[in-house]
């Protein structure tokens, strides 16, 4: 993912504001940490409580305690996703890759002679066709990482889960999976665009890591409004309009149209799962 492709997916053909594109790729969560933490004196809410952050009895006192408390992996929730998805059904379709492969037959492409001469006339041709095959097969979860101010941590919290849940389901099933935390808000005619890669595909999948950066709401609430907040020069203070994060091909998203608890994360979870055993190509949700 680049920063034209973002450009290009959140533009409004025909639209009469001219709006400019304020755009983040970061290549991991650290990175994004980085860019908040060069610009925490810019913007961070810090009248807000620590329950407005999900870090509860952690606290949130500064920019730098929020990164120094999720870079560590966020134990205390990892252990409330996994206890409350405990259960679920494990992703029985394993990994599609779709390769050419030679098969001999009574017509084709290139004559083998030697079969010729052998009498083999129903397999002295051989043809090439795609087939399908278990091997690796990569799967993009995007959790929409931002909310509206007014609305409860929890929301985003059970967003997140169960992005890791599906996560770790699909990864166990052998599919490479790349997880990503991002956003999309416009504020004052200014579209703010960020994508965070914090899993690669080919890493291994790390729960408390996961959880610190896409289901902890302070990932989004601090370091996200700290890093927005302040790139290509700007100075302000405040929050955004919410937007939502448009799926891109093979992206499955978890969007932030619904009210989230542990009930509606495992039923998306269920339904993603039941979603790729029909079809074996995942969509965007």
């Amino acid at each position: 993912m680049n920063v034209g492709q973002l450009k290009q997916r959140f533009s409004t053909p025909g639209s009469a504001i001219k709006r400019r594109y304020v755009v983040g790729v970061f290549e991991s969560m650290e990175e994004l940490m980085d860019a908040a933490k060069r610009s925490a004196h810019v913007s961070y809410w810090s009248d807000q409580s620590a329950d407005w952050y999900g870090l509860g009895p952690e606290g949130a006192s500064s920019i730098a305690r929020v990164c120094q408390l999720l870079s560590t992996g966020w134990t205390r929730g990892a252990d409330r996703m996994v206890k409350a998805l405990a259960g679920l059904a494990d992703v029985q379709v394993k990994p599609k890759s779709v390769r050419r492969q030679n098969r001999w037959a009574d017509q084709g492409d290139a004559l083998d002679i030697h079969r010729v001469n052998a009498g083999r006339l129903d397999a002295a041709w051989q043809k090439c066709r795609r087939e399908p095959q278990v091997g690796p097969q990569r799967v993009t979860l995007v959790c929409d990482a931002i909310e509206s101010g007014g609305n409860d941590a929890d929301t985003m919290f059970w967003r997140g889960a169960a992005v890791v849940t599906l996560a770790d389901k699909l990864q166990s099933a052998g599919y490479n999976v790349e997880v990503v935390s991002a956003w999309t808000g416009i504020n004052d005619d200014v579209r703010v665009i960020c994508h965070v890669t914090v899993k690669q595909s080919s890493q291994p999948l790390d729960l408390t890591t996961l959880a610190s950066a896409v289901a902890c709401p302070a990932f989004f609430r601090a370091l996200g409004h700290c890093w927005g907040n302040s790139v290509d020069g700007r100075r302000h203070p405040g929050g955004y309009s919410v937007g939502r994060w448009l799926a891109g091909p093979g992206e499955i998203v978890a969007t932030h149209d619904r009210t989230w608890d542990a009930a509606v994360a495992r039923a998306w979870v269920e339904a993603q799962i039941a979603a790729l055993e029909a079809n074996p190509v995942p969509v965007a949700a």
